[in-house]
């Protein structure tokens, strides 16, 4: 009898424990949370541009944030501006950039140009 009271003592006391580790977890993904304007990624298709602009680059956030990260590429190569897509067309912009007869390509081909210079 004296075994079978140990063990519910022992119950009693890995619940409260139980119950303050859930707590503590629902704290953390509540607080964890990304900010509202943080959620999107955008991604930089266009060429390297020496000390400004590296191709494959991501800049998560809006739009806002990557147009500040790439402004002095921008303002050496407005172009720039167009080859900077978001996460979700990332796929098809990267296809477009290399076909021939559209705007991807041409902004592509015109930093290029600069960033040789």
């Amino acid at each position: 009898m004296a075994d079978l009271e140990m063990k519910t003592d022992v119950k009693t006391e890995a619940e409260p424990k139980a119950k303050e580790k859930g707590a503590r977890r629902a704290e953390r993904k509540t607080t964890d949370a990304p900010p509202e304007r943080a959620k999107g990624f955008w991604c930089y298709i266009g060429p390297n541009i020496k000390g400004l602009a590296q191709s494959g680059s991501i800049y998560r956030g809006n739009k806002e944030d990557a147009l500040r990260a790439l402004a002095g590429a921008i303002e050496k190569e407005p172009a720039v501006k167009a080859l900077l897509v978001p996460g979700k067309q990332l796929a098809g912009a990267r296809v477009r950039v290399r076909t021939p007869g559209n705007a991807l390509y041409e902004a592509y081909r015109r930093a290029a140009r600069k960033g040789e210079k």
